[in-house]
């Protein structure tokens, strides 16, 4: 396997670090050329009006910092011209689709954090050029890695749960006041920042809803007034999904799970995170107990596909317009006016 060239676009997500961390692992494979930073000027405006976040990191932070400072900090234009293989898209949410757009309107395949901004025709837009360049394009849903996920996944197709009735999907974390007002940059908080993992696993198990009901609120807790609890309720011809994302729970992070409900089996996957562990019940049988390995990290196995899809090796799974999908029923969960039953030609 050749080494690829990549860089980062923008470094305000939340997964920034993370990912770079990533892919740091892996010398054999990646090739780190730089990193374009978020403007100091905008992340010292975002502190004027009150919200602050681990990752508002200066250009002098960057530099100082463990997981940045062995690689140049580059301009746009620096790193579009890198010769890149791939550049992953790390800047603020409602940037990404059109950051995503620029690097693809360079013939450059893209890696891009999620939820893919809330502007559905952006990344309408983004997909449509990236399916005619013929360009490999992954958003960052880290649990269709999830060994337990593909596991019930597998289950699923397979038939061996039957039809599936429903899913009950949490993504709920303890967050600290300061971190739950920096909930309100987005129009509907906690759903829009992560809940969107939960309509991606949904979707996968499931496909699309016929309705999707959005009940996004604020706890007040600390006088927060952002959205930092959000539920969304999905209707499928043979009952009721739901999907969840507080911002609120003690504990949370250990209590994210996955239900599958099929007509001849549940599969249960709790924790999501961490080292996932499932109950599979079957009709007529107690519940079977199944552990999966600990992860090597959170990102690796969507990376190292990433990097495969890039070179060649194997197609996409999830195609320009699953990412559709999921992004339209991420956005109507929320509570955006977004067209989620019609099809639309990519």
């Amino acid at each position: 396997m050749r080494k690829l060239k990549i860089g980062m676009l923008g470094t305000l997500h939340d997964h920034s670090v993370g990912k770079l961390d990533c892919v740091r692992k892996f010398p054999d494979i990646f090739e780190i050329v730089g990193i374009v930073p978020d403007s100091d000027e905008r992340i010292a405006g975002y502190r004027a009006a009150g919200f602050n976040n681990f990752t508002f990191w200066t250009s002098a932070e960057l530099k100082a910092h463990p997981s940045f400072r062995d690689y140049p900090l580059l301009t746009e234009e620096q790193l579009m011209n890198a010769g890149c293989d791939f550049i992953m898209v790390e800047g603020f949410e409602y940037d990404l689709p059109f950051a995503a757009m620029r690097c693809v309107e360079n013939g450059i395949p893209v890696h891009i954090d999620k939820p893919v901004g809330r502007d559905i025709k952006a990344f309408t837009d983004l997909l449509r050029l990236a399916k005619k360049k013929e360009l490999p394009l992954q958003v960052a849903y880290m649990y269709r890695y999830n060994e337990a996920v593909l596991d019930c996944l597998r289950m699923v197709k397979s038939g061996e749960l039957g039809e599936i009735l429903s899913c009950t999907a949490q993504m709920n974390i303890e967050h600290p006041a300061e971190k739950r007002h920096w909930h309100g940059m987005f129009d509907y908080g906690n759903m829009f920042y992560i809940g969107c993992h939960m309509l991606d696993l949904i979707h996968l198990m499931q496909g699309m809803p016929r309705r999707i009901t959005p009940y996004i609120t604020s706890s007040g807790l600390d006088g927060n007034t952002s959205f930092d609890q959000g539920t969304a309720i999905l209707e499928y011809p043979r009952g009721i999904s739901i999907a969840q994302s507080n911002g609120t729970e003690i504990n949370g992070y250990q209590h994210r799970q996955l239900v599958v409900s099929g007509s001849k089996g549940t599969y249960e996957i709790r924790p999501l995170e961490m080292k996932p562990s499932a109950i599979i019940s079957r009709q007529g049988k107690g519940g079977e107990i199944k552990e999966f390995p600990l992860p090597s990290g959170r990102y690796d196995s969507m990376m190292l596909d990433f990097a495969a899809i890039v070179l060649g090796e194997k197609e996409n799974p999830f195609d320009y317009a699953f990412e559709l999908d999921t992004h339209r029923m991420a956005l109507a969960a929320c509570g955006y006016d977004v067209d989620y039953t019609s099809e639309i030609g990519l």
